[in-house]
């Protein structure tokens, strides 16, 4: 049977939604960028009091004490430290994201023994 073709045949296009194989991996942007951007400004004024990382310096365990005292000062009412000025909230998460930190050091060491 002949074929018959109406119109012009069509050339092959490129597709307009590009492929991207990422299934499984981490998918950061899901972290709400106003939450970065409170911890942002906790990092910033510890860092303009005492200096840049300086926390990386400090015992764990002063970070659990400043954790709770921001955690009940935000929970007993307080929306922000009277010393910053910036969110009780912001300096809990700060705070839990500093001993995050020194634990996941302490696996990567314990790891490298």
């Amino acid at each position: 049977f002949p074929v018959t073709i109406i119109g012009k045949p069509e050339e092959p296009s490129a597709p307009t939604v590009g492929l991207k194989y990422d299934f499984g991996k981490l998918r950061p942007g899901l972290f709400p960028v106003e939450c970065f951007e409170e911890i942002s400004k906790i990092l910033t004024y510890g860092a303009n009091k005492y200096a840049p990382d300086n926390w990386k310096n400090v015992s764990p365990e002063r970070y659990i004490d400043a954790m709770w005292r921001h955690y009940i000062a935000w929970q007993t009412g307080e929306k922000n430290d009277n010393e910053s000025g910036l969110s009780h909230a912001a300096h809990f998460a700060t705070n839990a994201v500093f001993l995050l930190y020194f634990e996941l050091e302490k696996q990567k060491s314990e790891a490298g023994k």
